[in-house]
């Protein structure tokens, strides 16, 4: 290599790093570019939108009640962005393709909050369970976030979710409520406090209200007598009584009316099959009449079952009571009609004072 060839050689090594720094310098803008253009790789909500999450938001831990079953809500606050990785969002859903992270709405928003069900004796079943409605309220909107329609399903199935959901306005945690609505009552929650506006479905936060007429099973069966008036006497004329149940709501009545709650009794009458007199002679009983029964006087507002002409008459009595007083007595009547010449009546009944249960 001659000497004046140096310097040349030289230039020409300068020149390529320079095209080289150029050329990354140059690709680096590109990636800036593309990222601001790009929005910096993520997506914005829209306003109302509820995207999947992959695990529960941590925040505040609310439980609100219905009939049967207990749902709890997590409500975390307000946040301006999510993580992608925390997206529970399909692979091969374009929207996502690169990864993005998920923005709150232009001047709004995204609220954290995931739920669940615990039922541990299933959701009331008798009758066609109502959909559950949940609906978050944030500032003035209210946002719709599931319709739970159990059928015959048990609620116990139903899988946790949890949401991000973009809402409008720079709004905090005090800005912040929920709702439950079922078979037309409607709870609803202030997720700063934690405080549940229950309604009249406030008496399933209470402690249970049971009742006892001292009849709950076979062995502790009560009597039913005749008027001592009567020269007849029923041969075991007996029969059991659940506790009375107050509660609120009825898969057949509904919601109790604001201030009273439904009074609940399951009766076996057992069957009588023979009268007699002081002299022990001795009457078939031919038939039984549908068995009366009342609470405090009061007539059911409900039966099932308590059919008459049977032996062993069995069924339901619900009835509406009010919400700050405890009833005091179950009164159960029969007629038995005795077979022979002149068709001869005999009434039976019972009186039983109710005490609390517990």
């Amino acid at each position: 290599m001659t000497t004046s060839s140096v310097p040349a050689e030289r230039g020409r090594s300068v020149a390529m790093v320079a095209i080289a720094a150029l050329a990354v310098a140059a690709l680096v803008l590109a990636v800036l570019v593309w990222r601001a253009l790009a929005g910096d790789a993520s997506e914005t909500a829209d306003v109302g939108e509820k995207v999947p999450l992959r695990v529960e938001p941590y925040g505040r831990e609310i439980t609100v009640r219905l009939p049967g079953t207990d749902l709890t809500f997590v409500v975390g606050s307000p946040i301006d962005a999510v993580d992608h990785e925390m997206l529970d969002v399909e692979y091969d859903d374009p929207r996502w393709d690169e990864r993005q992270d998920l923005k709150a709405p232009d001047a709004g928003t995204l609220v954290p909050l995931g739920w669940s069900f615990f039922a541990p004796a299933g959701l009331v079943s008798d009758g066609d369970p109502a959909p559950i409605e949940l609906r978050l309220v944030a500032g003035d909107r209210t946002v719709e976030l599931d319709s739970v329609d159990l059928g015959d399903d048990d609620v116990v199935s139903y899988d946790p979710r949890a949401l991000a959901v973009g809402v409008d306005g720079d709004l905090d945690v005090t800005d912040l409520g929920l709702e439950v609505e079922y078979d037309g009552l409607t709870q609803t929650v202030d997720v700063a406090t934690g405080k549940v506006d229950a309604g009249v479905a406030q008496v399933l936060y209470d402690e249970e209200r049971r009742l006892t007429a001292g009849c709950t099973e076979v062995e502790d069966w009560c009597a039913l007598t005749a008027d001592p008036a009567s020269p007849l006497r029923p041969r075991s004329a007996t029969f059991t009584a659940s506790d009375v149940s107050l509660y609120p709501y009825d898969a057949e009545l509904g919601w109790a009316d604001d201030g009273t709650l439904w009074a609940a009794v399951r009766l076996q009458l057992l069957g009588v099959d023979s009268v007699r007199n002081a002299a022990g002679d001795s009457w078939t009983v031919g038939r039984h009449s549908r068995p009366g029964v009342s609470l405090d006087g009061a007539q059911p507002v409900l039966r099932e079952g308590l059919e008459g002409d049977a032996y062993d008459s069995y069924g339901r009595v619900i009835f509406r009571v009010d919400a700050d007083a405890e009833p005091r007595e179950l009164a159960v009547k029969q007629v038995l009609t005795v077979s022979g010449p002149g068709d001869r009546r005999l009434p039976v009944d019972a009186r039983r004072p109710l005490t609390p249960v517990g």
